[in-house]
């Protein structure tokens, strides 16, 4: 017995120093964190949408202060949008730019190059089994008839569009666009015009609930640091044209602004597979161009889609996982294994009784035994709503709450 207690102490000690968590009767300050982790790749994930909003919006003034760049918040979550523009009623969020259905500021396409914008174009048409083709090059005779006249923005496309294709020609005459490009609009057929006009009508209705009726110029391409924060809501009834458009205009601000930064946060957005706005958030946060914040709800089951998802979860440095007592078991116990394993050690004096043994042959088999564990198990999560981790390096502290 004195070898297991003194085995067990030395296990404990090594145990404690390995693990690196510290436990706490009192509450997580919010500011505390923030200050100590606004440059840090992060995540939220877990508790209730209106204490995961509280937490998020505690965020931004750190963010947008401790930079890089401009911070930009892709939104899905109504709670979250509306106790912002409270908040910034308030100025207690500093400079922002709402883009929302109270707020219809946004202009898709505007400033894309016309090979970027054709791209799209094509994209779109091939997924809906038009000829791809055929409408790439009508768009881009009708981007090059319209970018010599005016910008090139989405509602600046509608209007050209809607004057009919005679028009649209005399226009381009008019202003310089070389014979060869006006001659795709008289050797197009009706298909490929009926098809052309068609995207162009879905991409108004994906961008409906934000876009202006007018050009205003404002999109994730024309957005300085000056401007302030931005807040784009993303829910759309045309999610897949909506990505396309936000993945071309980041590209372009990003090639075209070489060495510059931003701070983007993804807040409850869905995508679907080989998403392009996914694939580019992707490619820019693994040059250093930019730095990801996630918070949803689930972000196990978000992660699930594709393996590059659940990769990026290991990518956080701050962590904020937060109970609410509905949570799916599995994926509470899942997030948790995010803050990674250690070696736990465990000393035993086991009485080893071999088969068919002689009474009075067993043999005691004294030592320590050593695994890999959780660093935080769920069971660990029965007394504590908060677990993070950022603010003190590599420490993970259990917290009673938020203030």
């Amino acid at each position: 017995m004195a070898f297991l207690s003194s085995a067990q102490r030395s296990c404990n000690a090594r145990n404690r120093k390995a693990r690196n968590v510290s436990e706490s009767m009192g509450s997580l300050s919010l500011d505390r964190y923030w200050e100590a982790s606004a440059r840090n790749n992060f995540l939220i994930t877990g508790g209730g949408t209106g204490v995961r909003s509280s937490a998020l919006l505690r965020a931004l003034p750190y963010l947008a202060a401790g930079g890089p760049g401009q911070t930009i918040v892709l939104n899905a979550c109504p709670t979250f949008q509306q106790m912002a523009m409270q908040q910034a009623s308030q100025n207690r969020l500093g400079r922002v730019v709402f883009s929302d259905p109270n707020n219809r500021n946004y202009d898709p396409f505007y400033g894309l190059p016309t090979t970027a914008s054709r791209t799209v174009f094509e994209a779109a048409a091939k997924r809906r089994g038009y000829d791809s083709g055929a409408v790439a090059d009508y768009a881009r005779a009708f981007l090059q008839v319209l970018s010599k006249n005016r910008a090139s923005g989405l509602y600046m496309m509608r209007e050209l569009e809607s004057r009919g294709e005679q028009r649209i020609r005399e226009i381009g005459a008019n202003v310089g666009v070389d014979a060869g490009t006006l001659l795709v609009f008289e050797r197009a057929n009706p298909g490929t015009r009926r098809d052309f006009r068609l995207l162009l009508e879905e991409f108004g209705e994906a961008f409906q609930g934000i876009m202006d009726t007018k050009p205003t110029g404002h999109n994730l391409i024309d957005s300085p640091e000056s401007s302030g924060m931005r807040v784009i809501w993303t829910e759309s009834p045309g999610q897949e044209l909506f990505h396309a458009v936000l993945a071309a205009e980041l590209k372009e601000r990003l090639t075209a602004n070489y060495g510059e930064q931003i701070r983007l946060i993804l807040n409850g957005v869905q995508f679907d597979r080989d998403d392009p706005l996914w694939n580019q958030i992707v490619q820019y946060r693994d040059q250093g161009r930019l730095l990801l914040g996630l918070c949803y709800e689930d972000v196990i089951s978000w992660a699930r889609v594709s393996p590059d998802r659940a990769n990026q979860l290991g990518n956080t440095p701050s962590m904020l996982v937060l109970k609410f007592g509905k949570e799916d078991p599995a994926d509470l116990e899942e997030s948790l294994k995010r803050f990674g394993n250690y070696r736990h050690y465990e000393a035993n004096d086991a009485l080893i009784v071999p088969p068919f043994a002689l009474p009075g042959t067993a043999a005691r088999n004294r030592g320590i035994t050593s695994y890999d564990r959780p660093r935080v198990l769920i069971q660990e999560m029965e007394w504590y709503l908060v677990a993070a981790r950022g603010d003190m390096g590599d420490t993970v502290g259990l917290y009673r709450g938020l203030k």
